[in-house]
């Protein structure tokens, strides 16, 4: 085989690893952004049925969920994971009345829209306001 054409093949098979590894990666956040999703909803769901039977949401300055869940609910929902799909604490804050529940998303920083929506991008936050998503990503709802 030439040297033009080992050079050839070279070079495209470096693009196609290229192509797979961009592939992967957005297979991976969205894959991340699926668990996030997941865990949110078994703390909304939680956070409803705890409201059903007592008429209030736990109240809470901003504290990570894991607090919230162990005060409030003790080892009925042990099952929960705490985290979002990248590892972080997801966030919980009450008035009794209303709460907000939010995922602080990839990067890891507070991200809210302007009047909330669906988006693309994965490093906006995840945000449920009492039972409702309030900001969140498209195709996932």
């Amino acid at each position: 085989m030439s040297t033009t054409r080992k050079m050839l093949t070279g070079f495209a098979l470096l693009g196609a690893i290229v192509c797979l590894a961009f592939s992967a990666g957005k297979t991976f956040r969205e894959l991340q952004m699926r668990r996030t999703v997941k865990r949110a909803a078994g703390f909304v769901k939680a956070l409803e049925q705890y409201h059903q039977k007592t008429g209030r949401y736990p109240e809470s300055p901003e504290v990570p969920i894991a607090r919230i869940m162990a005060t409030s609910f003790g080892s009925t929902v042990s099952s929960l994971n705490a985290s979002d799909g990248w590892g972080r604490s997801f966030r919980y804050m009450s008035s009794g009345d209303s709460y907000v529940l939010w995922s602080v998303g990839r990067n890891g920083v507070t991200d809210r829209m302007p009047g909330g929506g669906e988006f693309e991008n994965y490093d906006f936050d995840l945000i449920a306001v009492s039972g409702d998503v309030w900001q969140g990503p498209s195709g996932f709802f």
